[in-house]
């Protein structure tokens, strides 16, 4: 039951600093580089007032989506993404393939976060077509996994955009509020004295999280985008 609050009115401090200092969202692969604009989602960030439970954040992170889907028995909302140029002679385009063909986004989230951008369907997956020139102006939730692939995430905050990094900061913040206020609780998933689902789903998420830790940090102060293989 313990949540985060964040955004609109809410006392400024690190997390605030921490959303503001990414203007933009970098989205790097081998073959492709692009910056995502996110000044309008600042904006909106101190706007707009957020509650957040552990679980919504959990079902935002790639690395958990299995672990999500087997816990809780709800789809998560990290959905597999492909960018592949399209063959179009007249400028360089860019098709993002959406979904895995069983699972996809819902067509609202899709139309939020590529808005004028054509869109259609193809193989079970969501096609969107973006010229190259203008992929500053996706307003999409997009993140690496540990191991360089993309995801597209179902925004709960949209139009506030957040940094993968400020996810792992809010849910490791619900985390030591448990620590610190309930130990006998904490105690108790440690123990796996709890359900078993609820032990298993926390120590994937610290096991995954330690691995990514300096991945994540790396690639949100510079360039360099680290994956493993």
């Amino acid at each position: 039951t313990i949540q985060a609050q964040f955004g609109g009115d809410s006392a400024r401090g690190t997390f605030s600093d921490l959303v503001t200092s990414f203007p933009t969202h970098l989205i790097k692969t081998s073959s492709l580089e692009f910056q995502i604009d996110c000044r309008e989602s600042i904006l909106d960030f101190y706007n707009r007032k957020f509650d957040v439970g552990l679980g919504m954040l959990l079902s935002m992170i790639p690395e958990m989506s299995d672990y999500y889907k087997l816990t809780t028995g709800s789809d998560s909302r990290c959905h597999s993404l492909s960018i592949v140029p399209e063959n179009d002679p007249r400028m360089l385009r860019w098709e993002f393939q959406i979904g895995n063909g069983e699972l996809r986004p819902t067509r609202k989230a899709v139309e939020e976060s590529f808005p004028t951008f054509e869109i259609g369907e193809r193989h079970g997956k969501i096609i969107v077509s973006v010229p190259a020139v203008d992929a500053h102006k996706i307003r999409a939730c997009i993140y690496t996994d540990i191991r360089g692939g993309l995801w597209f995430i179902e925004n709960p905050f949209f139009p506030v955009l957040l940094p993968e990094i400020a996810i792992h900061f809010l849910a490791n913040n619900i985390f030591s509020s448990v620590m610190r206020y309930r130990p006998d609780e904490w105690g108790s998933v440690l123990l796996n004295d709890v359900s078993s689902n609820l032990s298993l789903i926390t120590r994937h998420y610290f096991s995954s999280f330690q691995r990514k830790f300096f991945v994540i940090v790396l690639r949100s102060i510079s360039r360099y985008t680290p994956y493993v293989a």
